[in-house]
């Protein structure tokens, strides 16, 4: 290949992105291939960053197409952005092969193989985010995932203000942040632990200062919590596929979400949500929490797939309801802990060897969901 060293026009663009050799992908996908942990959870970022550039570079290429067909002029030198994201698919597709012969060689590659929805990027997201002999059940992950809706990250500001009330002159150290501890939702023996620990890790002298750094500082895993988004997005997209398990559930789920809605179960949540969170009140979601929307109609509207407008809806007679995106979530984020609670289940399993201490289990709120799905997935 000849050395280009000036973009003279648009010829150097035919230099192709140098791709993996095959005895490179052969070797990756061997036992210890050489992909670990650490790289791993570092290129499935940067898939990430590259997908949302080449995402918006593609949307850059179609706007100028448009104006070229609408005024007859090519403006831009678009073929040069077009050029570009010709490089950034390629580069995008290297990093999945890469990812993918990391997943390929896990101990777990069988439990992501028979689960429709996640694919080797998401895979391997979970595989590098997550040490399962830290994870002796499900619980564990969801909380180390910012999925336990009593997590609450305070910031700075809400650290100093959360002390300020906690910490008295009669109250030591460690009284004060197992207190602090309830009220965002964190393992207090961790906060303690990490308002007693310097950068370096060694241990060190309380103080008011280490101890609103620690709880100023995020409680989970926040790169972990996008992937189960993702991966909640993912098996909503299954739902109708005859294999999507968690599709299923999803589906499902939401059934029984909005029959509870219509009834008036969550009146309280959404009161509480319209009491505690800022919502525009000329949003569609402000009248439902508000209590604009009659049920009956919006039943009727949901019975027969039509959907629900909402100036078809509203009464006098609505009660507090959720809107649609939230009942979406609440099925979604149900999906999302049955797979979190069997990947936890046959990895325990599959690493140590033995049984898991329980298998987690939905009777949380007084919800009667106590009985135990086993995972859909089986060892090769």
């Amino acid at each position: 290949m000849n050395e280009t060293t000036e973009l003279d026009g648009f010829e150097a663009f035919n230099i192709p992105v140098k791709k993996l050799s095959k005895d490179l992908l052969k070797g990756l996908r061997q036992k210890g291939g050489g992909v670990t942990d650490n790289e791993a959870r570092f290129l499935v970022d940067l898939y990430y960053s590259m997908q949302k550039q080449r995402i918006h570079v593609s949307n850059q290429v179609s706007a100028l197409q448009r104006d070229e067909k609408k005024t007859g002029v090519d403006a831009e030198p678009h073929e040069a952005i077009k050029w570009i994201l010709a490089q950034a698919k390629a580069l995008e597709s290297e990093v999945a092969k890469t990812l993918a012969a990391y997943t390929m060689v896990h101990p777990m590659a069988w439990f992501f193989d028979q689960t429709m929805g996640i694919g080797p990027i998401l895979a391997a997201g979970l595989l590098a985010h997550i040490d399962i002999r830290k994870a002796p059940t499900a619980g564990h992950i969801i909380n180390f995932a910012g999925l336990n809706p009593k997590q609450k990250w305070i910031g700075k500001e809400g650290a100093k203000k959360l002390w300020a009330e906690t910490k008295t002159p009669s109250r030591g150290y460690v009284e004060a942040l197992s207190l602090a501890a309830q009220e965002i939702g964190v393992n207090p023996t961790n906060l303690i632990r990490a308002a007693s620990t310097g950068k370096d890790g060694a241990e060190r002298d309380f103080t008011d200062a280490g101890c609103i750094a620690a709880l100023a500082k995020k409680p989970f895993n926040g790169a972990l919590k996008t992937l189960f988004w993702k991966i909640g997005e993912s098996f909503v997209k299954v739902a109708n596929k005859e294999n999507g398990f968690y599709g299923h559930l999803y589906a499902k789920r939401k059934v029984e979400e909005w029959n509870r809605n219509f009834s008036g179960a969550y009146a309280e949540i959404a009161k509480e949500k319209l009491a505690t969170v800022k919502i525009g009140k000329d949003t569609d979601a402000y009248a439902w929490y508000s209590g604009q929307v009659d049920p009956a109609a919006a039943r009727a509207k949901y019975k027969l797939g039509e959907p629900m407008v909402l100036s078809d809806i509203v009464s006098a007679f609505g009660v507090p309801m959720l809107p649609p995106a939230h009942i979406h979530s609440r099925a979604k984020r149900y999906a999302v802990k049955m797979f979190i609670s069997h990947l936890q289940e046959c990895w325990w399993r599959q690493e140590m060897k033995s049984e898991p201490p329980a298998p987690y289990v939905f009777a949380h709120a007084g919800e009667a969901h106590a009985h135990y799905i086993p995972p859909p997935q089986k060892p090769e």
